[in-house]
């Protein structure tokens, strides 16, 4: 549900763009609920399986928010000092890609469409 609402982000234009983004923000505020007061989803000391699956998704929120042109610290607060604190963790922030790159890749990929596809 994550990766699918945050890819439509770039894939889709106009009004299915919209209800992308909406979508994708509102899956991030439950996750919000879910995580309450908690430093991770498996508790204040302990990373769990959910926050290690969850995290792998945080390299592509830099393109999402980019070119869907919406803030995630704005609409998630919460859950971006959750990113925070997984990236605090040298066994995390290591093997996560760069958001730059995945980003330039977007934007290389969008471009070709629009040449070929008009869209």
């Amino acid at each position: 549900m994550v990766f699918d609402a945050g890819r439509r982000t770039w894939t889709k234009k106009g009004k299915e763009q919209e209800e992308a983004k909406q979508e994708f923000i509102e899956t991030l505020k439950i996750l919000e609920t879910v995580l309450g007061e908690k430093v991770y989803f498996g508790g204040n000391d302990t990373i769990s399986m959910v926050d290690l699956v969850l995290i792998s998704y945080y390299p592509w929120f830099h393109t999402w928010q980019t070119i869907g042109s919406f803030s995630l610290e704005c609409h998630a607060p919460k859950l971006m000092g959750w990113v925070r604190k997984c990236l605090t963790r040298p066994a995390i922030s290591k093997s996560l890609p760069d958001p730059v790159k995945i980003l330039d890749r977007v934007s290389q990929i969008i471009k070709v469409h629009e040449f070929f596809y008009g869209y």
